[in-house]
């Protein structure tokens, strides 16, 4: 079960990241302020983009924020060997922000868990319906087994706090785990992917 887990999470997360926006040359040089001739106007100081002050986030990026955070912390120490102190110390916040967004340390790793293993889950299965309204096994398997192997090198820690979790977890956490992964659209398709192709002789 340890590996149809991890599995079902590569593929979920298969799709590639959106490609971040380009800066500008304008952001991206360093102004300098010209040095003023004696008698002349005084000019106001440039403010270099370093000196800027740091641009508060919303609520909304913040959780965001812990959540990436928190799957690289459990991804290379587990959730035993996590402390909400360590991921908060790597996100540069206090213990008590980590609080203000999610009550326990386990609400927090269910939620990166959910946050994660349902990107690019829905355009992946579009893709999947296709093939299989063309009753195209060969093809269907082939784009999955593809987007499983993307997935686990396009979000290692997503997988490494997978693995983690389901070795360090008991029977009936892994139990639990495995029956929240099913309701994702993927798994979901799947399940009636097969029904249908068993039920027609396949």
């Amino acid at each position: 079960m340890g590996d149809s887990t991890t599995a079902a999470g590569a593929a979920q997360t298969a799709l590639p990241p959106t490609s971040p926006q380009p800066v500008s040359a304008a952001t991206s040089r360093t102004s300098r302020a010209e040095p003023t001739a004696a008698g002349s106007r005084d000019r106001p100081p440039v403010r270099t983009p370093a000196s800027r002050p740091r641009k508060r986030l919303t609520a909304a990026g913040r959780r965001e924020q812990l959540l990436n955070v928190a799957i690289s912390v459990f991804g290379a120490r587990g959730f035993g060997g996590s402390t909400t102190k360590a991921i908060a110390a790597a996100a540069g916040v206090s213990e008590a922000t980590i609080f203000r967004h999610f009550p326990s340390k386990d609400a927090l790793y269910v939620a990166a868990l959910e946050q994660r293993t349902g990107v690019g889950s829905v355009q992946l299965v579009t893709v999947l319906e296709g093939y299989a309204e063309r009753q195209d096994d060969e093809g269907l398997l082939r784009v999955l087994i593809r987007s499983i192997f993307f997935g686990y090198e396009r979000d290692r820690d997503l997988h490494r706090m997978l693995l983690y979790g389901w070795l360090e977890q008991g029977r009936a956490a892994n139990t639990r785990m495995w029956a929240r992964m099913r309701r994702y659209p993927l798994m979901e398709f799947l399940e009636r992917y097969v029904a249908r192709r068993q039920a027609a002789g396949v």
